[in-house]
């Protein structure tokens, strides 16, 4: 017994060095894409940055100082710990920034964790692998952004729920590599499943779509109960699936009740305006197609997999990315490129396609032992760009970050122009409010309807002739900024400032003041003063 204790030590040295090396691999190559981007930050965390401002200045979750509260955020947790960093002194993106990343550290324990209910120590680490062969992964870490946060919930989410429903950890010692995909089920844990609940409402906070969480976590549970009441038959324990099941329900529902009555009772409604300015776009299915063009093989490995055994360990993740595609059917891509509002569904559907290729790994090498077939398998996909996504290349990262500086630069130019040249009670109607906002905190009206509730309901709502209509003749603001592809000339960026454009009423009331070009891309600000306001505004310097 001595012996076989200790060959089965010596056998396993070589697996223990190739997954040091293989952590070694991944940190270098995720950390050197996090320097290549670490310049973007994106202009919605400057959203965040505003209203974290006036919540620590005591003005209340507000867009414009005065206004009634709105929520024109998603992100209410990273709101609070922006304010916090505020009472220290320190409110500015690289705090917000730093814990993204530390995110996406989180990010690759878990699906670690997650993927030892199917597999090995070493081939665990290919959920990770793929995950961050995503460009998204990385550039929404360094955003500013809660992304990387909310993935990492999510998966924290599926984690505790299969402790919950008592999956453990594969044995390290299995010599079958079909073993080692098997099935290891232990009690179940009603306190992991009340951590679970608990976590959904951390992500509820963390983002409107929250919810969808614990509905994937029901439709699971269920289906495990389902499946758990046909195998055991007359010794099924009902008693101790109910205790489980309370565990979350008991967590879960007081808090989100507590949470929707005091969001009810300072807003004055459920849904945010985020949500409702967002939803209903005209390309339905946008973002659901970027997902297939971006990672079309790891879907169809994800589902392969059930083909084969069905259990909470493969319904959980199908019940988050099936709910997430019926949720962001309509919903507008504007800020959900690089799969953003996917990533928290993709970072599962890794760890199921990473069971199905390690399966069919050893399907192809049929007689050969795990030992070998998992390191050749973890070194092909880490030194390989496949089409399971694409590998961003560091100089790709740093053009793109460098680009959307420039326009940030070109955005907090105009903030500033915006504080010195507005007046006391007059206001300035732009789209891309989060720098400009942030720089000067003039008072705006979003003309892209995140944090102006009027343009995100009826009738105005999804309507860009009547809100232009209503901007021109109801709101008539100081300052209308119009978004130009071109330097030169105006070349209108969205429907909204081609309505505007086109109505006689803007000729007529406006004139040009005043531009902010970008020194790289189709991002460029014209802003116009209302006529009647040219000798009663403050005197502003001419362009440089």
């Amino acid at each position: 017994m001595a012996a076989d204790r200790h060959s089965s030590r010596a056998a396993g040295r070589p697996g223990q060095l190739v997954f040091a090396l293989a952590c070694v691999w991944l940190a270098w190559r995720t950390l050197s894409r996090v320097v290549a981007a670490w310049s973007f930050t994106t202009d919605d965390a400057y959203i965040t940055l505003r209203y974290a401002r006036h919540l620590s200045a005591g003005e209340g979750l507000v867009w414009n100082l005065g206004e009634a509260p709105i929520e024109g955020y998603s992100n209410f947790v990273h709101v609070l710990i922006a304010a916090g960093f505020a009472a220290l002194g320190e409110l500015e993106a690289t705090p917000l920034k730093l814990i993204g990343c530390l995110g996406l550290v989180v990010i690759g324990y878990l699906q670690w964790a997650i993927a030892r209910r199917f597999m090995r120590p070493l081939p665990a680490l290919l959920p990770f692998a793929l995950y961050s062969l995503q460009r998204g992964a990385i550039w929404w870490s360094v955003s500013g952004l809660e992304t990387s946060v909310y993935v990492a919930v999510g998966c924290a989410v599926v984690l505790a729920t299969l402790r919950g429903l008592g999956f453990a950890r594969v044995s390290p010692g299995t010599d079958s590599l079909e073993d080692g995909l098997g099935l290891a089920r232990g009690r179940l844990r009603p306190g992991a499943l009340a951590l679970a609940g608990g976590l959904c409402v951390l992500a509820s906070l963390l983002r409107p779509e929250g919810p969808l969480l614990a509905l994937a976590v029901g439709l699971a549970a269920g289906a495990q109960l389902g499946l758990d009441r046909r195998a055991l038959g007359s010794s099924f324990d009902a008693r101790s699936y109910r205790r489980a099941a309370l565990g979350f329900v008991g967590v879960f529902v007081p808090l989100m009740l507590i949470y929707a009555g005091w969001r009810f009772a300072y807003f004055g409604e459920l849904v945010p305006n985020t949500v409702r300015c967002k939803a209903g776009h005209v390309d339905q299915f946008a973002l659901l197609e970027d997902y297939w063009s971006a990672a079309p093989l790891s879907l169809v490995l994800a589902v392969i997999w059930p083909l084969r055994r069905v259990d909470a360990r493969v319904l959980l993740p199908l019940s988050i990315l099936l709910v997430y595609a019926i949720a962001l059917i309509g919903a507008d891509p504007l800020i959900g490129h690089d799969l953003r509002h996917l990533l928290a569904a993709h970072a599962l559907v890794c760890v199921l396609a990473s069971a199905t290729a390690l399966r069919l790994a050893a399907w192809v090498a049929r007689g050969v032992g795990p030992r070998y077939i998992e390191p050749a398998l973890v070194v092909l996909i880490l030194v390989v760009a496949t089409p399971l996504g694409g590998l961003p290349s560091h100089d790709d990262l740093r053009g793109r970050a460098s680009g959307y500086a420039a326009r940030t630069r070109a955005r907090a130019a105009l903030g500033e122009h915006l504080g010195r040249a507005l007046g006391p009670g007059e206001r300035a109607l732009l789209g891309d409010v989060g720098v400009a906002g942030w720089t000067g905190d003039a008072p705006i009206i979003d003309a892209f309807c995140l944090n102006s509730a009027a343009l995100a309901r009826p009738p105005l709502r999804g309507e860009p002739g009547r809100q232009a209509d209503w901007i021109l003749a109801e709101q008539r603001p100081s300052l209308i900024v119009v978004h130009s592809r071109s330097p030169k000339q105006i070349e209108p960026r969205g429907q909204i400032y081609r309505e505007l454009l086109a109505d006689p009423r803007f000729e007529q009331d406006y004139v040009q003041q005043r531009r902010f070009n970008a020194k790289r891309g189709a991002f460029h600000y014209v802003v116009f003063r209302r006529r009647d306001t040219e000798l009663s505004g403050p005197r502003v310097e001419p362009p440089p």
